[in-house]
Formats: structure tokens, C-alpha cells, sequence
């Protein structure tokens, strides 16, 4: 049971999946609010795949769903706000006196938090405000309103590319959705013309949840294109944020160290106390190493650290400056275009010497890449890559003092699964899972889903021991 439960003023616990946990925190501080009397938060599935967190509370007046949105966001982590405020006049009781959660009613259009409705600005952003109501089933859109907190999800994603593109002309990627989820912001991605700055902020993957988010660090390329992939095969309860690099406008970080540190800031942006849960594949598996070293020095609780297939060795990371069969993969995870490369096709992409202007044309012309690829596109990802080994070379990590979790591709290059990091970690800190695939076929089904299923698994495990004193006695 997933619903987090406050009747009166007095503290509770709720199991979820079987562990004891005290939530409390987002009923208590709404029942704080000086017209609410009681609040029950339910976690509800309306729509297949339309999960979030509705808030229902007692109070003589309705409140606005702003007012008690903003109350709260100053209180509870940011992945813990509702997406929906219902008042009642009286909750919902079984005989036995217990709340009838199946009797809650679902939230309306205007029980939804709105941060405030700012009218869309211009055709681009009107054309866009259009589709989100339409496809939300909302009446109307703000420009300043979030994809995600109105209910968006992956699959309604989609067809607010497909429609954004027979309405406006252009295509539309689908990551663009994650990485600009206001009508303001996606608008100006369409014309060309965003604002630097705002885009190397966390990206709401999946908000919606109830347990403490989980953060996928930028690959060495910079992008968190395999974040969208993983995250449909990761447990449905944890919140999905994803760390991008550094905007080309921000001044350029030479260090892990420096780049971790800045990640470090826009994870407490989400969440601003622990525990964490990190995670990142390739060089974002080092990030992640990083950032839980920099919060272990300041004595933060770090619940959870995921590497995927992330090597010790600098020479071994497998994100080489000149590897184009690598670019050709994250250009197409970036485009949201299906599948990724084959291993067939990322032979074609490496064929053909180091010019990079015939390699992009080239997969243009095979279908490879979309036509809106630009050689500037792939030469600023080469120029990250070059840059992610100059920093690996530089990089000296220490000792970690919680579990580390590794998780091997087993048929990428090395006998030993442990990648290097059996130099630094011994065998109790070091926790390796080998899931299937190359370190690029991982991030393809079937082995995406293996590699999902084998995550989920590390973040339950690493929540179980931190619940269970070292010292317990059984």
C-alpha cells in the first residue's frame, strides 16, 4: 500500500513493499496550513500509465491549489508535491471506521496546482498550449505550466510530438519534451531561439512517486538521452531525474570534481536532504562515484550508488573522443529515433576515416540520423567526449565507505566484470551485477529491461540495509 495516510495531528508510519517507513511529512505539513484540518495523500492510476500523487483534504473553504501547492513546496521535497488538491467535506470511512480509499474521488481539471496561469505568447506557444490541453484532457494550459506535473508521461509525450509536428512543420525530438517540459520553453526550442542557462537544470523523466527520486547522471557525451530509455523499465514508485551537462554558456569545467560538484546543485534543487540515490551509465557511473565521495565528506546520507558499465581505467571508459560508432549511437538516442544503431550500422558510422563532416552527412544519407542533425551538433559532442577523457586521465577518487553497485555489460571488452574499480573497492564494497548487452546494446530492449529490473533491484537492496541498523540483532 503506497498511500501515505494523516488523520488528525498525530505521527503514523505506513509499509511500503514490506519496509517501515515515516512519510508523514507532506500530510502533516498540509494539515499545517491554517484552513486545512486533515489530509489523506493517495498515489492514483486513473489512466494506465498516469500515476501521481493527489492530495485530499478537510477544510470549511476550498483553498487554492496553488495556495497549498506553494505552502508545501517550502516544506517537502519538490518530488513529493502533489499534482491535484480535492477538498472534502468529510473523508470516506469503511465500517470498521478505516478510510475507503476506493471511494476517493478522482481530482478535476480544477483541483490541479497551475503555479499560476500565464497565457501562451505568440503562434508557436498558442499551437502548443492547444496540443497539451488536448492530449491532458485539460481545458486550458498556461505557458509556464509543466508537461509532467499536469499528468504528461512518456507515452503522451509522443503524441505531442506527432501533432507539434503536423501542426508547426518541424520535428519535434521527443528528448525536447524532458528537457523543456513548459510551453514557454519548448517553443523556444522549436524557434531556435531558448534561453541558455535553465537547460542544464535536473529533468523531470518521472516526477511522480513516493519514494526518494533517483538521479541519472549525464553520459560522457553530455546527454541523458539513455535516460528516457532506461526509465519505463525502472520500479514504477521511485521519481526518475536526470543531471545533463553543463549549457554551452556556462563556463566549461576541466575536473570530475568540478562537474560533480555542479551536479550537486541541481540534485538539492529537487532534493535538498538526503538520503540520495545516484546513478549514471559510462562516465556518468564516475560522476555518480563523485558526487556521493563529495556528499560522504560533508556527512550526507547517500542511500544508493549505480555505475553502468563504468570503467576505473580512463583508457577503458569507453568514451573516446574519436569513437564515431559511439556518436552515431547517442545522436540517435538523443533524436529519439527507435532502436538506436545496430552493430552493423555503427560499423558504417565508423567507416571512413576521422572526417567528421562526411561521417554525419553520411548517416544522414542512410537514414541513420534525422536531416536536422547538424555537423555542429555531432563536432559539440566530439569536442565533450575529447574533454570526458581529458578529465578521466586527471580524475583520483577515493575510497567510498558505503556499497558501491557495478553493473557490467557481459559482453563488453575485459574478462574481469569488475571494471578496475577492485583497485580502489574490495569485494564487500563492491556489489556486481552483470546484465546483458555491449556497452551500447544495454541501452537497447531486451537488455535495457534486464538492466531496469537488475537497477530496481540495487536501489530495494540498498533501502533494506540502510533501514536495518548494522548493529541489529536477530
Amino acid at each position: 500500500d503506497r498511500t501515505l495516510e494523516f488523520l488528525g495531528r498525530t505521527d503514523f508510519q505506513v509499509k511500503i513493499r514490506g519496509f517501515r517507513v515515516e512519510p508523514g511529512e507532506v500530510e502533516a505539513q498540509l494539515a499545517a496550513h491554517p484552513a486545512v484540518r486533515a489530509a489523506v495523500v493517495a498515489a492514483r492510476e486513473d489512466a494506465p500509465g498516469d500515476r501521481r500523487l493527489v492530495a485530499y483534504y478537510l477544510a470549511d473553504e476550498a483553498v487554492d491549489a496553488d495556495t497549498l501547492r506553494a505552502h508545501l513546496a517550502r516544506r517537502v521535497p519538490g518530488h513529493m508535491l502533489p499534482a491535484a488538491y480535492v477538498r472534502l467535506d468529510a473523508l470516506p470511512l469503511t465500517p470498521n471506521g478505516k478510510v475507503d480509499r476506493k471511494a476517493l474521488p478522482a481530482p478535476d481539471d480544477a483541483d490541479r496546482a497551475r503555479r499560476g496561469y500565464e497565457a501562451p505568447v505568440g503562434e508557436t506557444e498558442i499551437a502548443l498550449a492547444e496540443i497539451w490541453a488536448e492530449v491532458l484532457g485539460t481545458e486550458r494550459v498556461g505557458r509556464q505550466d509543466n508537461f509532467f506535473e499536469l499528468g504528461g508521461h512518456s507515452l503522451l509525450a509522443v503524441q505531442v510530438v506527432s501533432r507539434a509536428g503536423r501542426a508547426l512543420g518541424v520535428d519535434v525530438a521527443l528528448a525536447s519534451i524532458f528537457s523543456h517540459p513548459t510551453v514557454e520553453s519548448l517553443a523556444a526550442k522549436v524557434r531556435g531561439v531558448e534561453t541558455r542557462g535553465r537547460d542544464d537544470r535536473a529533468i523531470a523523466i518521472r516526477p511522480d512517486g513516493v519514494e526518494a527520486p533517483l538521479f541519472l547522471v549525464h553520459e560522457g557525451s553530455g546527454s541523458v538521452a539513455y535516460a528516457q530509455v532506461l526509465h519505463p523499465h525502472l520500479d514504477p514508485a521511485i521519481p526518475v531525474y536526470a543531471l545533463p551537462a553543463a549549457s554551452a554558456s556556462h563556463p566549461p569545467l576541466g575536473t570530475v570534481e568540478e562537474m560533480a560538484a555542479r551536479l550537486l546543485e541541481r540534485v538539492r534543487e529537487v532534493q535538498p536532504e538526503g538520503p540520495y540515490r545516484l546513478a549514471g551509465w559510462s562516465f556518468g557511473g564516475t560522476l555518480a562515484y563523485e558526487m556521493a565521495a563529495q556528499l560522504a565528506a560533508r556527512d550526507e546520507a547517500v542511500e544508493f550508488v549505480g555505475m553502468i558499465d563504468t570503467y576505473y581505467l580512463p583508457e577503458s571508459s569507453g568514451d573516446g573522443g574519436d569513437d564515431f560508432g559511439l556518436m552515431l549511437h547517442l545522436l540517435r538516442m538523443a533524436e529519439a529515433v527507435e532502436g538506436g544503431a545496430s552493430g552493423a550500422e555503427a560499423e558504417e558510422g565508423d567507416a571512413g576515416g576521422t572526417d567528421l563532416e562526411a561521417f554525419v552527412h553520411r548517416c544522414r544519407e542512410r537514414g541513420l540520423l534525422p536531416a536536422h542533425v547538424t555537423v555542429a551538433h555531432a563536432r559539440e559532442m566530439q569536442a565533450r567526449l575529447r574533454a570526458t577523457r581529458r578529465a578521466l586521465r586527471a580524475y583520483d577518487p577515493r575510497p567510498l565507505e558505503i556499497p558501491v553497485h557495478l553493473f557490467p555489460a557481459e559482453r563488453s571488452g575485459g574478462a574481469d566484470p569488475r571494471r578496475g574499480w577492485q583497485a580502489l573497492l574490495d569485494d564487500a564494497s563492491l556489489r556486481v551485477t552483470p546484465v546483458p548487452g555491449t556497452h551500447l546494446s544495454m541501452m537497447r530492449g531486451p537488455s535495457v529491461e534486464a538492466l531496469g529490473r537488475a537497477l530496481s533491484r540495487g536501489v530495494r537492496q540498498a533501502a533494506r540495509r540502510r533501514m536495518i541498523p548494522a548493529d541489529a540483532q536477530f
